[in-house]
């Protein structure tokens, strides 16, 4: 409602003692000649009901006046909030009379109801039409015909207001002047509008948190297909389906609700996803007020990972690591991706989303190779074919296959798994040409269950069949392998961290050049104890590109996972090995050259008990002994003996002393020292022949895109702002892509 209040500031129908009207202590009703106190809240009620009268229902400002006394009931005098007038009429006659209340009053809505028919059936008043509006909450408007009916308020006194397609830049008339488009919502505002809906149902008596989101998430399918369908009809003022109608009956919205629902489950081949809409009818009718005029389509974000958020909190915050990709990421991933740029990837080419969520990715890779292939023929068949995904919560994946539906009948193609565990499916290894996805992270690691006789491949902390992911083993020290101080056997790791598995995934899914855009916790481009990672990533995929993603991209998710997009392609198995080969080669180099250094502090390790102050003393002593004792052997026949008690009191003696709690500590330390010089000299080996790989083997270097994106369209709240790097990132990124595909890159930098 700010624009609309900037609007009328703009227009002249009011005006503020300050420049900013939110710190505002005064409002002036321009036109009414009437000024009251703004730091009333029931003031700011009223100001937005005036704004919302004039710009969403038509009303002239002329025609509304403030504080109109009227008889109350037996209570006396008082006086009317809002009176909407019939124009040119004299004397004045009252159409509409509206009672506010600011957000949090202690009045009962039944009797802010009976107070504003009160005043619409005073005698000063006298009209069949009053409503009601308590803070941000939309009208409650009624018509006194008999009995009080609900209804919406009239669109300039007579016409409904009705939500319509409207198509840019054609005309209305004065018949259908009230006929409006439906608007663009923020995720923000969006999920505020969910979360009344949430109420709606739990306050009605349903307390089940899963059958709650159960029901609206039926809502929101009809909501979406309604809007599909008008989008696809293209046809000017066609009337939404989804809102209510004026003076029609609650029972006759719901019926005509859920015939409408019957038949969009069955053109959409659903009905046995979703079963009939168990809400009443006060129900249907409050939800559908709320999302009427709202296109959930033009949010900034999936409606139904919203919904997930809203009605089931914390759901997605446990201990998968998994959350929602806000749909700023979502889209820019897609617009990067070979779907908007590679003249090769056709109806025929595969897309996996082997962590899908409630469908995101795959929604928006559906729509993007619409826009960019007309033929019907081809998008049915890359969306029926072509398009696939796996989501580990059966809750969700429901939601994925119906946001599925709504865009095409492909739905059975998202299938209810764990998706690391690729061999469960009919897809098939290396089959893939694109892969986008949002794995989870920062969660526990996955516990090796290979043993295990029981699979349940739905559950994300057990990850089985070990032996066939080369990244699931244990990384011993190459530099120790080389100098055969460990041997290189294969042994699987008790436990590892899911994203690291899903690169490997990734590699076994996609055909060779393949891409997979992944979001990645910046903890595997950094951490220097998983360099072993890093390198698994790098001998499979050429790393084409790195964006850096700011500290809050998911903190209005609670996740505050320091987060980028890796854009990866897969090599060949030759050039893996290739690359392989050829590190090893430059690693045995380099430890040679380092061998002596090498062996120096092991030795010094080795001999480290012998340098201790004490024992020194006393082995120094024992040769001075031994020496006298030798020199005298051949005069005395008892000194052999002699000496070798003495051998044994000299051990005894350093054993008694290394038994010490001041020998021990000082062995640690210097054991720590010594082992730190050994760690920093295989620092040195592994940095010196990764700079001989680089400056010897050009063939297999190339130049990685990166670029920070620190405003990405929303902050850390999720509300939307105007600033996203992303946007201008993205022209650039995707002409590095192609000049990277026809070889072409190193001239492009």
């Amino acid at each position: 409602m700010t624009s609309y209040i900037q609007q009328a500031i703009n227009e002249g129908l009011i005006s503020f003692d300050n420049q900013d009207f939110k710190k505002a202590k005064r409002i002036n009703y321009l036109i009414q000649n009437k000024s009251y106190s703004y730091t009333d809240p029931e003031e700011k009620v009223r100001c937005m009901a005036l704004v919302e009268l004039i710009y969403e229902y038509g009303y002239k400002s002329e025609n509304i006046d403030f504080e109109v006394r009227a008889k109350q009931g037996s209570s006396g005098k008082t006086s009317a909030d809002i009176v909407i007038y019939f124009p040119n009429e004299i004397p004045k006659k009252p159409f509409l009379v509206i009672e506010l209340k600011a957000a949090g009053s202690k009045d009962k809505e039944d009797d802010v109801r009976k107070q504003a028919r009160s005043y619409a059936r005073s005698e000063e008043i006298s009209t069949q039409y009053f409503a009601y509006k308590i803070g941000d909450n939309p009208f409650k408007a009624f018509k006194i015909n008999g009995k009080d009916t609900e209804i919406k308020i009239p669109y300039e006194y007579n016409k409904n207001t009705i939500y319509a397609y409207v198509v840019a830049g054609q005309p209305t008339d004065e018949k259908t002047a009230h006929y409006i488009n439906i608007e663009r919502s923020t995720p923000h505002d969006l999920k505020r509008i969910f979360s009344l809906c949430h109420n709606i149902i739990w306050q009605s008596g349903e307390k089940n948190k899963q059958k709650s989101l159960d029901e609206f998430n039926k809502i929101l399918f009809l909501k979406m297909y309604d809007e599909i369908e008008r989008e696809k009809n293209e046809t000017h003022l066609e009337k939404y389906l989804f809102q209510t109608n004026v003076l029609e009956t609650k029972n006759q919205l719901k019926d005509r609700i859920e015939k409408v629902f019957q038949e969009a489950t069955k053109n959409r081949k659903v009905d046995t996803l979703l079963k009939p809409i168990d809400l009443d009818a006060t129900q249907i009718y409050d939800i559908i007020e709320q999302l009427q005029k709202w296109s959930l389509l033009a949010t900034d974000k999936d409606p139904k990972g919203l919904a997930f958020e809203t009605f089931v909190e914390n759901y997605m915050k446990g201990d998968f690591g998994q959350y929602f990709t806000p749909r700023n990421i979502v889209e820019f991933m897609v617009n990067i991706s070979p779907v908007a740029w590679d003249s090769n990837f056709n109806s025929g080419s595969k897309f996996l989303d082997p962590c899908c969520g409630s469908g995101s990715f795959i929604t928006q890779i559906i729509s993007s190779f619409k826009q960019r292939y007309k033929n019907v023929s081809n998008q049915l068949k890359f969306t029926n074919e072509s398009v696939f995904g796996s989501e580990i919560s059966v809750d969700i994946s429901v939601s994925a296959k119906i946001n599925f539906a709504l865009h095409d009948n492909g739905h059975d193609n998202v299938k209810n798994a764990n998706g690391l565990n690729l061999k469960h499916f009919e897809w098939g290894s290396t089959s893939f040409d694109l892969i986008l996805t949002n794995p989870p992270f920062g969660g526990e690691p996955v516990e090796n269950k290979s043993k295990e006789t029981s699979k349940d491949t739905n559950n994300l902390s057990r990850f089985y069949d070990y032996e066939e992911f080369e990244i699931t083993r244990k990384r011993f020290d190459e530099i120790d392998i080389i100098r055969k101080k460990v041997a290189d056997v294969i042994k699987h790791s008790d436990s590892i961290r899911p994203e690291y598995i899903f690169l490997e995934l990734f590699a076994k899914a996609l055909k060779e050049g393949g891409i997979a855009q992944i979001v990645v916790p910046d903890g595997l481009l950094t951490n220097s104890s998983i360099q072993d990672v890093r390198d698994f990533m790098l001998e499979k995929f050429k790393l084409l590109a790195v964006i850096s993603l700011p500290q809050f991209a998911f903190s209005h998710y609670g996740a505050g996972v320091k987060a980028s997009i890796l854009v990866l392609k897969k090599l060949s198995n030759t050039k893996t090995l290739q690359i392989k080969t050829t590190k090893r080669k430059y690693l045995e180099i380099s430890v040679k050259q380092h061998e002596n250094q090498l062996l120096n502090l092991e030795a010094e390790k080795a001999n480290l008990a012998n340098t201790y102050e004490h024992i020194t003393k006393i082995n120094d002593e024992f040769a001075e002994q031994k020496r006298v004792i030798i020199e005298s052997i051949s005069q005395n026949d008892g000194a052999k003996k002699h000496l070798q008690t003495l051998e044994k009191e000299t051990k005894e003696k350093i054993k008694a002393i290394t038994e010490t709690d001041n020998f021990k500590a000082w062995k640690k330390e210097q054991e720590d020292e010594i082992k730190q010089k050994i760690t920093d000299l295989k620092e040195i080996i592994y940095t010196m022949a990764q700079a001989d790989f680089t400056k010897f083997e050009p063939d297999l270097q190339h130049p990685i895109f990166m670029a920070i994106a620190e405003q990405i369209g929303y902050d850390a709240t999720g509300r939307e702002t105007n600033q996203n790097d992303l946007t201008d990132i993205t022209p650039e990124l995707i002409k590095f892509l192609q000049a990277e595909q026809k070889g072409q890159e190193k001239a492009f930098l």
